[in-house]
């Protein structure tokens, strides 16, 4: 899948971000550190969240390569999840991947 210009996500992008969503969903509250994991956030704060939070496993991927990524992993519709701005918690977020 191309992103952007020279921007390509491959197989090891896609395996490390599904192994920390299936990982840290598992142990969820011991794992991710927000101030209050029930509060809704629009797509774009999820993105933040979960780039800020996984910033030592994820390296120096821009954030454009992350929300391909994560757009494509968790079935994040553009209309519906983004324009609507649909607000989930975290966990909803990350529920959103359901191919355990």
């Amino acid at each position: 899948m191309k992103v952007s210009r020279n921007k390509v996500i491959d197989e090891e992008d896609i395996e490390l971000f599904k192994s920390l969503i299936i990982e840290y969903r598992k142990n969820f509250d011991k794992n991710i550190n927000l101030t209050n994991i029930s509060e809704k956030l629009l797509w774009k704060d999820f993105l933040l969240y979960f780039k800020e939070t996984f910033e030592d496993e994820i390296g120096g991927l821009y954030t454009g390569k992350i929300s391909a990524i994560l757009r494509q992993i968790l079935h994040i519709d553009q209309i519906l999840h983004v324009r609507q701005g649909i607000q989930l918690t975290f966990r909803e977020w990350m529920d959103l991947y359901d191919e355990i």
